[in-house]
């Protein structure tokens, strides 16, 4: 007999959404960001272009040297991808965030530079012994909204259709 209680938890999901928009008030079931967090991409690339001259132009270079023009642009691209030290990521923001089902989870927001700010979410089994050494997942998320998705948290109607039938939460 296939499980409905998917189905059901997606209805519920759905008239609390439809409640809300009833009653002419927002829908928005994720966690509100801490104050003074930057999550824009587009915050950080337009204070890149405002700061960094375009130095690396072929145009620029003086006498056609082509082996010094490409070592400056390694160089640069080295700096670019972060390979060369930089200084360590700020904990901005670290609190509990509880989970169903077995789990624990801390909700951590690391100032990086400038106006750049990285969502990190942790989860784990709650039994896990975490005085030793355990395997680690990194899950890297695109940019829709179904982070939560990966560790079985419900928050739109279609989520727990979407674990029901595709194993979304493959990270629990």
């Amino acid at each position: 007999m296939r499980d409905l209680r998917p189905w059901f938890q997606a209805k519920r999901i759905s008239l609390r959404q439809k409640s809300a928009r009833a009653a002419r008030r927002e829908f928005n079931p994720y966690p509100v960001l801490p104050a003074g967090v930057r999550l824009s991409p587009s915050l950080w690339h337009n204070q890149a272009m405002a700061e960094v001259p375009v130095a690396m132009s072929w145009r620029k270079t003086v006498g056609g040297d082509a082996a010094a023009w490409q070592q400056s642009a390694r160089e640069k691209l080295g700096q670019l991808l972060g390979l060369e030290p930089r200084p360590r990521p700020e904990v901005i923001f670290d609190e509990a965030a509880p989970l169903p089902g077995g789990l624990s989870s801390r909700r951590i927001y690391l100032h990086v530079e400038g106006c750049t700010d990285i969502p990190v979410r942790l989860v784990w089994a709650s039994a896990m012994d975490l005085s030793t050494p355990a395997p680690v997942m990194i899950c890297l998320q695109g940019h829709n909204a179904g982070m939560h998705l990966s560790w079985g948290e419900t928050r739109m109607p279609a989520d727990p259709l979407k674990i029901a039938r595709s194993g979304l939460d493959y990270g629990r």
